[in-house]
């Protein structure tokens, strides 16, 4: 590293591990599945393959909070080893996690007056948040000090555009997000709906379209427009199991913005078990999170 400071975030980054230079690291986030808790100690974290093939089977699966101790026991340990931090965290709109990491800040700061810790609300989720974190490890190797670093990224949270489907209309029934009977008549007209991640970091949907080729052919137009003018040399694709229409977005994004290193890889189950089965997520950099 060129500066002394880790950068880290939360387990929900979804970013490949190649991509992960020295001085980088993730608060591991916990999931139970029809009541077996997978914390990576208790039980090991299951494979993608593993865990999203037993939700498709009806698992019944919950997520929770990074615990204030957690996070505090996680910052201390960089502090302890003369290293400040900056950590992006999941998006406070999807979480109470962040609040969890402000109050173990603050608690921090009394006892390492002399070390730094900045915080970033990325009001993202998965590839959006990798986004960030990409920037904050440019930033950092290439000499920026941790406080223009973590105001440089801040500045750029409003700019990760996420849009996404899923293929299954009733889990985000049971997940609180979309109402029962929208649920089941989107489900027998073969309604695939468009979400967004909004202004404020939470769940919004953007439009309705029938059928699968078309929901891609429009996620990737509405992105490429939104993304004009901007920066981006990575696009990140996430998927829950659905390889061929994350390989068909992937091929639609690169021809229409030219942007070579698209990386698709599985979404992690924090946030999958949100989305569901055959679900598909994209983000780059683009104009203000709105769904304009």
């Amino acid at each position: 590293m060129n500066t002394k400071y880790f950068i880290t975030s939360d387990s929900t980054t979804d970013i490949p591990e190649n991509l992960c230079p020295k001085g980088y690291d993730t608060i591991k986030m916990t999931y139970v599945l029809d009541g077996v808790l997978y914390d990576g100690e208790t039980n090991d974290f299951l494979t993608p393959e593993a865990f999203y093939e037993q939700l498709r089977a009806g698992a019944v699966v919950s997520t929770s909070l990074v615990p204030e101790q957690t996070a505090l026991e996680f910052f201390e340990s960089k502090l302890k080893a003369g290293y400040d931090v900056l950590h992006i965290g999941f998006s406070s709109g999807l979480s109470g996690t962040f609040d969890n990491y402000v109050k173990a800040k603050e608690k921090l700061e009394k006892k390492y007056p002399e070390r730094k810790i900045a915080l970033i609300d990325s009001k993202s989720a998965s590839g959006g948040e990798g986004l960030l974190v990409l920037k904050a490890i440019k930033n950092r190797d290439n000499g920026m000090d941790i406080l223009s670093n973590a105001s440089d990224v801040g500045s750029a949270v409003d700019n990760v555009i996420h849009l996404f489907t899923v293929d299954d209309l009733m889990h985000l029934y049971r997940g609180g997000r979309l109402s029962k009977s929208k649920a089941i008549m989107g489900t027998l007209a073969h309604i695939k709906p468009v979400l967004i991640i909004n202004i404020e970091g939470k769940l919004e949907q953007f439009m309705k379209v029938s059928g699968n080729n078309l929901c891609i052919k429009t996620i990737a137009e509405n992105l490429a427009h939104r993304a004009k003018g901007f920066e981006n040399d990575v696009c990140f694709i996430t998927h829950t199991m659905a390889l061929g229409n994350a390989e068909k977005l992937k091929a639609k994004i690169t021809e229409l913005t030219g942007v070579e290193n698209v990386y698709v890889m599985p979404c992690s189950p924090i946030i999958g078990a949100h989305l569901g089965y055959g679900a598909v997520t994209i983000e780059m950099f683009g104009s203000p999170k709105n769904p304009k």
